[in-house]
């Protein structure tokens, strides 16, 4: 007997239908009727409910009883399902069974079919809004979006057999513990507070190392990968004061800038978090593997990706949407025009962060000029200039636990 639960498939008018909920979700399919094994009979049966004998799928026969309903609307009743645990680190040296919902969220997030998926960030939007998963479960999606209509139309045809997805998600999750991460979801109280706050924030984080409360307070030092000396010097000063100051420096463990960012933040004695581009289980560049090591026992490394997943074009410009995500603002040290990290000033304006540019980069790029001048973006000379600018920590968590999707402070 299968140790998942049961999935059904009825037809019956909703006044009907509504006699099944109990522990049960109640998940739309289309019209036609497709039925599975029943292994506890519901409660409250219905008048027209009529039992059946045969099988369907991976069940041969002899087989359990069938329930099926003859009415006008179908749905899928889903029996909460029981789960094999994998193991998950919850904190250095913890080894806990993986919590159901959470394995139901990544499998959301396995879904693929015909190279379709569910859009990541709207899972996790939906999960934020309603504290939960259970809607999605049941194939109800609250937002109006292209991509909301496209999920729905996926859920419906997947959610009957969403448990070759969650033998996807607990693989993975096994994968990552054994490295020694952890996982957070956006259903976790100690999903980053800063993240919460914006609108394409990623479902899951595998994380290496530790995040802190205090790590709220925190500033991106970005920049190039080809930093001149100057730039290189002027990253590690800015760090080296915004740590001085209790502020978490979070940067990309690229090459350049980002890399004498984490550097100096750890060498002045403060913390430092790296968003990766790649599965939490690789380094990009593979130079500073070293340094990603260093960085996990400083602060911590994370991960939006699944845990094996290598560098590819995609992933970078997702990291940066976490990178200024998980941060109270962003601090651009040198960078072209064609720069991911002007693209992640851009983004870090769309979530409404500060955005900081340093002097020299202002008098020597006119993309620069031109964010200070039209699209709010602050001119710093000095690293008071950015403390000036935080919020206490308090604050944001209380706009956190809001549920508001902005970042904006008087």
């Amino acid at each position: 007997m299968s140790e998942i639960g049961v999935t059904v498939v009825v037809e019956a008018p909703l006044d009907t239908v509504s006699a099944l909920r109990g522990d049960r979700s109640l998940v739309p399919v289309g019209p036609a009727i497709s039925c599975l094994p029943l292994l506890a009979m519901p409660t409250n049966m219905p008048h027209n409910a009529k039992t059946l004998t045969g099988w369907h799928g991976r069940h041969q026969p002899p087989c359990e009883p069938i329930l099926a309903i003859v009415a006008p609307v179908t749905y899928a009743v889903v029996d909460k399902p029981k789960y094999r645990t994998s193991r998950n680190q919850v904190g250095k040296g913890d080894d806990v069974g993986t919590d159901p919902a959470t394995v139901d969220l990544l499998a959301l997030c396995a879904i693929k079919v015909d190279k379709a998926h569910v859009d990541w960030s709207l899972i996790a939007r939906e999960a934020r809004s309603a504290g939960n998963i259970e809607g999605l479960l049941a194939g109800q999606i609250q937002e109006s979006s292209k991509p909301a209509t496209a999920a729905r139309e996926i859920l419906r045809d997947v959610l009957p057999r969403l448990d070759e997805f969650r033998t996807r998600a607990e693989e993975e999750i096994e994968r990552a513990a054994d490295a020694g991460a952890r996982l957070v979801t956006v259903l976790d109280d100690d999903y980053p507070s800063n993240l919460k706050l914006v609108p394409n924030l990623p479902p899951f984080l595998f994380i290496r190392g530790s995040i802190e409360s205090a790590d709220t307070r925190s500033v991106a030092v970005v920049g190039t990968r080809k930093a001149s000396p100057d730039g290189i010097e002027r990253a590690g000063r800015m760090a080296r004061e915004l740590v001085k100051e209790g502020v978490t420096v979070i940067s990309g463990l690229a090459r350049g800038i980002d890399a004498a960012a984490h550097t100096s933040a750890m060498e002045n004695g403060g913390r430092t978090i790296a968003v990766l581009g790649t599965g939490i289980l690789k380094c990009y560049p593979p130079e500073n593997r070293a340094l990603a090591e260093q960085i996990t026992e400083h602060g911590a490394l994370v991960s939006q990706f699944w845990p094996s997943s290598g560098p590819a074009r995609w992933t970078f410009p997702r990291r940066n949407v976490v990178t200024s995500g998980i941060s109270q603002g962003t601090i651009v040290i040198e960078a072209s025009s064609t720069s991911g990290a002007k693209m992640q000033a851009r983004l870090a304006l769309e979530h409404g962060k500060k955005v900081f540019l340093i002097k020299s980069l202002v008098t020597s790029q006119d993309w620069a000029q031109k964010y200070v001048r039209e699209r709010g973006a602050i001119e710093v000379s000095d690293p008071d200039d950015v403390m000036d600018q935080l919020a206490d920590i308090d604050r944001v968590d209380a706009l956190a636990n809001q549920d508001q999707m902005a970042f904006e402070f008087a």
